[in-house]
Parts: C-alpha cells; sequence; structure tokens
C-alpha cells in the first residue's frame, strides 16, 4: 500500500501553513522559498493551489537527471533526491509536469520527499486541505462523494401525487 498527498483545493485559504511548516522542519527557517511545497495563489478569484511533487509512478525529473540524483527508493517507493549528486542542472524541472521542483539559493534542487513518510505539511494545515492517505483511499472517498450526492437528489425527489 502506497500513500500519497491528496489535495482538496476547495479548503486551501491560501495562508501558507504548509509552507512555513515545511521550510522549519527542513531547513530550520520560515519561509516560503525554502519549503517543497508552493502554494499558487489567485487572489482576484479567491483561489489557492498548493503544488508538491505528486510521487508520479514514472517520475520524468528522475528519468533526466544525468547524475542519478532523483531516483525511486526501492524501499518506500518515494522518489529522493541525493543533494550530494546533484549539479543543480536543471533538467528535472524542465520535466516536472507539474512545476513541483525548485532551486535552492540558486545551487541545488528541492523536491518533497513526503518527511520520509510523516509529511508536516499535512499535520499543520489547518483547513486539512492536505491529507496523506493510501492511495486506493483516493478513490474510494470520492465514489461516496459523488453517491451521496446522487442519494440526496433520490432521496429528497418527491412522488407526484393524485
Amino acid at each position: 500500500m502506497e500513500k500519497v498527498l491528496v489535495l482538496d483545493l476547495s479548503k486551501c485559504s491560501g495562508c501558507r501553513s504548509c509552507e512555513m511548516a515545511c521550510s522549519t522542519a527542513r531547513e530550520g527557517a520560515a519561509s516560503p522559498s525554502l519549503s517543497r511545497i508552493k502554494v499558487t495563489r489567485f487572489d482576484s478569484e479567491d483561489f489557492y493551489c498548493p503544488v508538491v511533487c505528486q510521487q508520479c509512478e514514472k517520475p520524468y525529473c528522475a528519468l533526466v537527471c544525468p547524475t542519478g540524483a532523483l531516483y525511486r527508493n526501492s524501499e518506500t517507493g518515494i522518489v529522493e533526491l541525493n543533494e550530494d549528486k546533484c549539479v543543480a542542472c536543471k533538467m528535472c524541472l524542465l520535466a516536472c509536469p507539474f512545476g513541483a521542483l525548485s532551486i535552492k539559493e540558486g545551487t541545488k534542487i528541492m523536491k518533497c520527499d513526503l518527511c520520509g513518510g510523516e509529511p508536516v505539511c499535512v499535520k499543520f494545515c489547518p483547513n486539512k486541505t492536505i491529507t496523506y492517505s493510501a492511495d486506493y483511499e483516493i478513490g474510494e472517498s470520492r465514489r461516496m462523494a459523488s453517491a451521496e450526492s446522487l442519494k440526496i437528489a433520490y432521496v429528497s425527489k418527491e412522488e407526484p401525487k393524485c
């Protein structure tokens, strides 16, 4: 069973607590520029979207990495970064379809590694926008939400009175 970060965009308030928690845990400083998760803000529409590594089944970032700095950990399944091997060629930045990787102080790549299986962004998200769930639970929760909507529509439908 693999676990993944699940984002419910309807709950994100743009508070950036996830960024602060991530940067503090990983870099010892509360700074959005040092976070592995980035909240993309659309203030005029009041819409906010956390962007984070999706731990893709086929990680293009790792496939294009010429030094092997990005790799899938065979034990955890997490796509990880070996900073010692990273030459900051930025090929992974170009390859990631989500734009989830970033540069640390112009020298090294930063990417989410799920905090080794205990993502701090999840713990500090006040609205529960970010959850860490088993991959099979994602479809199940969406099916349940859809079924609940259909049930409400069906049950509330009144029979014609004669």
